[in-house]
């Protein structure tokens, strides 16, 4: 079960009529998006998650399609025997960044930064850079 909220603290040019709620998109503007869930013990190895973040479309003069986000998230993670002895944390934490460049009504590019602190122990603290294309045809 999980539950999801999101909050526009600031909108460019106030729509004349209300938000779309099923894609929640302001032409220009930013705001707050937060997300919390919990799973069954007995068929689930993350007990609850915590998300949140901040992200906003269009506020960058010329760039009105462009989107971009920051978050963070916790998830803690259900410890047994088995999984302490396989190298697993009671938690992971992670950080992501992202700049999404709308450069043609059809084409998107996407630059992505993200930072976990792994709930597998041997992993590290992985730094991941990606980049995605989206085609629409």
């Amino acid at each position: 079960m999980y539950a999801n909220a999101w909050q526009y603290l600031y909108v460019a040019d106030p729509p004349t009529e209300p938000l779309n709620i099923t894609d929640g998109r302001a032409e220009q503007g930013i705001g707050l998006f937060g997300r919390v869930g919990w799973a069954d013990k007995n068929s689930n190895p993350v007990e609850w998650s915590l998300s949140g973040g901040v992200g906003g479309r269009g506020m960058i003069p010329g760039r009105e399609l462009d989107q971009f986000g920051a978050g963070v998230f916790y998830m803690s993670i259900l410890q047994t025997p088995a999984s302490a002895l396989a190298g697993f944390d009671d938690h992971e934490v992670g950080f992501e960044l992202y700049y999404n460049a709308r450069l043609t009504p059809w084409f998107d590019l996407s630059f992505d930064l993200q930072v976990v602190d792994s709930g597998f122990r041997p992993n590290g603290t992985p730094v991941v850079w990606g980049i995605r294309a989206y085609l629409e045809f």
